[in-house]
C-alpha cells in the first residue's frame, strides 16, 4: 500500500540511526541510484550487541524503489529487489530479543511454521533423524566456535545454544508431522 517512490522495510523492533537516515537520503537522490540497497544490521540480544557469531555485519535488503520491490517468505519476510542493488555503510539497530521468555515463545511459533513449510511426505524418516542428530550440533559449533560467537561472552553462548535448539525443534516437529502424515498435533500450544 506504499505510495512513495522509495520504501524502507522495517520491523517494529528495528531502529534507523541518524547516520543511516542521512546516508539513505543522499543515495536515493543520486541520478545513478540503485533500485535497492542492502543495509547492515547491528543485532542486540538481551541488551548486548553481538559482534561475532556471524551476527555483524549481516546485510539485508531493506531500502528499495517501490516498483522494483516485492515481499516473499511468510516466516521472516524478505524484500526482493529487481535490478541493481547497492550496499549502505550505516546500520539498522535490531532490538528484537529483549528477554529469553519472548525468544523461546517466538522460537516455538517459528519452528512450527518452518517445519510445516519444509514438510514433504516423501522425505525419509531415517534422513530426518540423521539430520536431527547432527545438524543442531553443527550449527552450534559453526556459530560459537567457527564464527567466534565465544567472543560475545555468555550472551554469545546463549544465542548459539538457542540457534542449536531452534534447529533441533524444527527437525523434531518435522518428524512429528511425518509420523502424523502431515497433520499437526491437536494439542493446545501455550505461548
Amino acid at each position: 500500500h506504499a505510495s512513495e517512490e522509495w520504501i524502507l522495510f522495517l520491523d517494529a523492533y528495528e531502529r534507523v540511526s541518524q547516520e543511516l537516515a542521512e546516508e539513505m537520503r543522499t543515495e536515493i537522490t543520486k541520478k545513478d541510484a540503485c533500485n535497492g540497497y542492502y543495509i547492515p544490521f547491528k543485532h542486540y540480544f538481551l541488551g548486548k550487541w553481538l559482534k561475532y557469531g556471524g551476527w555483524y555485519p549481516s546485510y539485508l535488503p531493506r531500502l528499495a524503489k517501490r516498483e522494483k520491490a516485492s515481499v516473499t517468505n511468510p516466516i521472516h519476510e524478505l524484500l526482493c529487489i529487481e535490478g541493481s542493488i547497492g550496499y549502505l555503510k550505516n546500520d539498522i539497530i535490531h532490538l528484537g530479543d529483549t528477554s529469553l521468555f519472548k525468544r523461546v515463545a517466538k522460537t516455538n511459533m517459528y519452528t512450527t511454521l518452518q517445519a510445516a513449510q519444509r514438510y514433504n511426505k516423501n522425505t525419509s524418516l531415517f534422513i530426518l533423524i540423521l539430520k536431527l542428530c547432527s545438524l543442531p550440533l553443527l550449527r552450534f559449533i559453526k556459530i560459537y566456535f567457527v564464527k567466534r560467537g565465544i567472543l560475545d561472552g555468555i550472551k554469545g553462548f546463549i544465542r548459539a545454544y538457542l540457534y542449536m535448539y531452534t534447529c533441533f525443534l524444527v527437525y523434531m516437529k518435522e518428524i512429528e508431522l511425518h509420523q502424523n502424515n502431515g497433520k499437526k498435533s491437536m494439542e493446545r500450544t501455550w505461548v
